[in-house]
């Protein structure tokens, strides 16, 4: 299994669920071509453009076991926490759209918390789902 797979899940079950969930409508998966590959490689996979609550957009990185984000993949992700909006690491296709239906239900996360999840980056095996 890859990254990309778990995308497609993902994308799967979005278009599956855009009716239950109209702001699905909303939800890309970042694309790569050659003319920006090295500006969009640090972007996290899928990005939800729906405010919620204190969120201005979700972002999430899909990664597959062991893989952890690269040290540009934690600035970016610690630049757009800073920028108000939902940042999360997932390793399966279930644990994205955890938090995608939770985004949607109007969960919040701590900040701080992720930023310090950010700062820890590499030094564990711990994920977040």
């Amino acid at each position: 299994m890859n990254e990309y797979k778990i995308q497609n899940g993902v994308m799967d079950w979005t278009n599956q669920n855009i009716k239950k969930y109209p702001e699905l409508i909303n939800l890309f998966p970042v694309k790569i071509n050659e003319a920006t590959k090295n500006f969009i490689l640090e972007i996290p996979n899928l990005f939800l453009a729906s405010p919620h609550g204190a969120y201005s957009g979700l972002f999430i990185e899909m990664k597959i076991k062991p893989n952890k984000p690269t040290a540009k993949q934690l600035e970016v992700m610690s630049n757009l926490i800073e920028q108000n909006y939902a940042v999360h690491v997932c390793y399966s296709a279930d644990a994205a759209i955890e938090v995608i239906t939770d985004y949607l239900r109007g969960k919040q996360w701590n900040q701080q918390e992720l930023l310090d999840w950010i700062a820890w980056k590499h030094t564990t095996n711990y994920e977040r789902n």
